[in-house]
């Protein structure tokens, strides 16, 4: 059963995207945990298909435990919108990325794939590991790193090391992602 935390926050997310048939996919600290190592987080981050025209009815559907921020916010990274939805019981923010242009984010939300999660109570769309590895090199904050290098060690060899050097080639990241694999 899930409890009254941020994973019953991210299940009823997940529920209500599906009842409203929006493409989605669980990013962020969350999809770092299934392929690395977990931590707490204090939010969920997904990205989202027509974020604008569809954020109504999946307010709608969340009820009152849900409050969404009046101002949308621009990410900086790709220039998309971003809303905010506070999950009032446990305080536990969700951020819905709209899915932008950017090539990058294009890509992995085409590879995306669908894993059953006990911890969220159903099935869930989470990006492929090689994905979090170079989005969190992309964003380069030094928990992202941390994930990284976490995602890396229980992967290893199953990543698609030509995916990831193609990608990281082209964001500038390339020196990063190998000072992580010769740490490890």
């Amino acid at each position: 059963m899930i409890g009254s935390d941020g994973n019953e926050a991210v299940a009823k997310v997940v529920a209500a995207l599906s009842q409203s048939n929006i493409s989605y996919m669980l990013v962020g600290s969350y999809s770092s945990n299934v392929y690395g190592v977990p931590r707490a987080t204090g939010d969920a981050d997904f990205v989202v298909e027509m974020l604008q025209d569809s954020i109504a009815a999946v307010v709608e559907k969340l009820g009152d435990d849900f409050k969404v921020q009046s101002q949308v916010e621009f990410e900086l990274l790709t220039g998309t919108t971003r809303r905010v939805l506070q999950f009032l019981p446990f305080d536990f923010a969700i951020e819905l990325f709209e899915l932008s242009d950017d090539p990058f984010d294009q890509s992995r939300f085409e590879r995306r794939v669908s894993v059953q999660s006990n911890l969220l109570g159903g099935t869930v769309w989470l990006p492929r590991p090689e994905d979090v590895v170079i989005q969190k090199l992309r964003w380069g904050r030094a928990q992202d790193l941390s994930d990284v290098s976490d995602v890396i060690a229980v992967q290893g060899d199953s990543l698609d090391w030509s995916y990831i050097q193609n990608w990281t080639d082209q964001h500038g990241s390339s020196e990063v992602l190998q000072r992580i694999r010769d740490e490890l």
